[in-house]
């Protein structure tokens, strides 16, 4: 089984359709070939129009799921580090090995201060 080295591999799909949908038929050491894909974000329209034009997928269906990548940075980092609360901060060349060295490890980015006990 080959891994892909891109995150949506329409590629795998195309094979299995070639195929006639039997991937015992592939070298999987050397192609990838798949019958699903269970998540396509949105970004990839333009490859599922076009897979759907070729008739090697059927069209994509919400699966009710709602998703999202989002950015955060938590109090006790940006206590730490008041760049780190806006884009300007965190972009550039000047800021990347900041930002690398704030973000590697879960101790350095996400070890909170001690909370203080109210009585």
């Amino acid at each position: 089984f080959t891994k892909p080295d891109f995150k949506y591999n329409f590629d795998a799909l195309k094979k299995a359709n070639t195929v006639g949908g039997d991937c015992r038929a592939v070298n999987l050491t050397k192609e990838s070939c798949a019958h699903l894909m269970p998540e396509v974000w949105s970004g990839q329209e333009r490859n599922w129009w076009e897979a759907e034009d070729e008739h090697y997928i059927d069209p994509p269906e919400g699966n009710g799921i709602i998703g999202l990548v989002g950015y955060y940075v938590p109090r006790f980092t940006a206590d730490r580090d008041s760049s780190l609360v806006t884009y300007a901060g965190l972009e550039g060349e000047d800021n990347r090995q900041k930002l690398a060295e704030t973000v590697r490890s879960e101790k350095s980015f996400m070890q909170p201060m001690p909370l203080r006990q109210t009585s």
